[in-house]
């Protein structure tokens, strides 16, 4: 009688996790710039920023392929705060002594931080990867799409401090992640 509670209760737990998104399906817990700025006051953890655009396809694609598999997002959910930023936001971002704002330039626009983020002079490639320090200094930047291998191993780079004594092409040629190179 008892075992066919317990069996009952196992099962049903099961079905739970399954289908509740528990045990394995974690998904990236994004944040827009206050929420950073804060957390990062909160956790001593480096942070990631996802600058894109709405309606770009390979923005978009990198968020759901890359983003979304489960090994990059179990790691930096425990590792970095995660930034979601529109290259079009129309917000002002105050961050180090500075109030970035957007600039209107023409029917579009841009935002000022995603311009000083990845260096660029007057057009931002999207998608772009930016990797912070705990002090909100950049540490280092990626344009384009990454694969979920490719970001794997620049967050285990910038995490474990390695950029500090291994130069990128080292690193990669020797790290052995989760992912297999081909995804």
């Amino acid at each position: 009688m008892y075992s066919k509670k317990i069996l009952l209760f196992i099962v049903s737990f099961c079905f739970i996790l399954l289908y509740s998104g528990c045990g394995g399906s974690e998904e990236v817990v994004w944040l827009d710039w206050p929420e950073a700025l804060e957390a990062t006051e909160a956790a001593d953890k480096k942070v990631v920023v996802f600058i894109h655009l709405p309606g770009c396809d390979v923005c978009d694609r990198m968020r759901e392929e890359t983003f979304g598999h489960p090994v990059i997002a179990d790691y930096l959910n425990r590792y970095f705060h995660v930034v979601d930023f529109s290259g079009l936001y129309e917000g002002t971002i105050p961050l180090k002594d500075h109030d970035w704002t957007f600039i209107k330039d023409g029917d579009s626009g841009y935002h000022q931080l995603a311009l000083a983020l990845t260096d660029a002079q007057d057009y931002i490639d999207y998608p772009s990867t930016v990797l912070l320090n705990e002090e909100m200094e950049r540490i280092s930047f990626v344009s384009g799409e990454l694969a979920p291998s490719e970001l794997e191993m620049l967050l285990n780079y910038v995490n474990t401090d390695s950029f500090w004594e291994t130069p990128p092409e080292e690193y990669k040629e020797n790290f052995i992640g989760k992912i297999p190179k081909e995804e």
